[in-house]
């Protein structure tokens, strides 16, 4: 496994930049691994990614 980029987010602007940025690097059958500490966004993160597929409902497996 390669780490291909790593990028600290300070805003919901950025996040929909950084997740473009995945979106447009990844290839079909890519693993992407999120690291953070409670409430860092992952799943807001998550969500903002699934929105190119057009996958509106992302839940958090914390509070699930």
């Amino acid at each position: 496994m390669k780490l291909i980029f790593s990028d600290k987010i300070q805003s919901i602007e950025q996040l929909s930049i950084f997740s473009k940025k995945v979106r447009d690097t990844i290839s079909v059958n890519s693993i992407v691994l999120l690291s953070g500490n409670l409430s860092a966004g992952k799943t807001t993160f998550v969500s903002s990614f699934c929105n190119y597929f057009n996958i509106q409902t992302v839940q958090s497996p914390t509070y699930a």
